[in-house]
């Protein structure tokens, strides 16, 4: 839940850097980022030791759902135009610890 949450507040600062500067399709744009973010990364937990099959295919219980979220994270992040902010960047890990230290 930390990773999503520090995902949600990265995309805001990039884009942002205030939830409120962002237009009502941004948000939806992101939080539907957030939930396919949280599926993919529910799969992959799940078969973390076994995604892919020894012949290198994905496992067919993922079937192509896996590579369809995968695909439309991708396309939303492409829609929402992600560019560099000017300045340093902080790393996922330094937004998941300005998160814990607010919760």
């Amino acid at each position: 839940m930390r990773y999503l949450s520090g995902c949600r507040e990265a995309l805001i600062l990039d884009l942002g850097p205030r939830e409120e500067d962002l237009s009502a399709a941004k948000l939806i744009l992101i939080d539907r980022l957030i939930s396919l973010l949280g599926v993919t990364r529910g799969i992959e937990e799940h078969f973390k030791d076994n995604l892919f099959t020894p012949s290198g295919d994905l496992q067919n219980a993922l079937g192509s759902h896996y590579l369809a979220y995968s695909n439309s994270i991708r396309l939303i992040l492409t829609t929402l135009g992600i560019e560099r902010r000017a300045g340093k960047e902080p790393t996922i890990q330094d937004i998941i610890a300005d998160f814990d230290k607010k919760a």
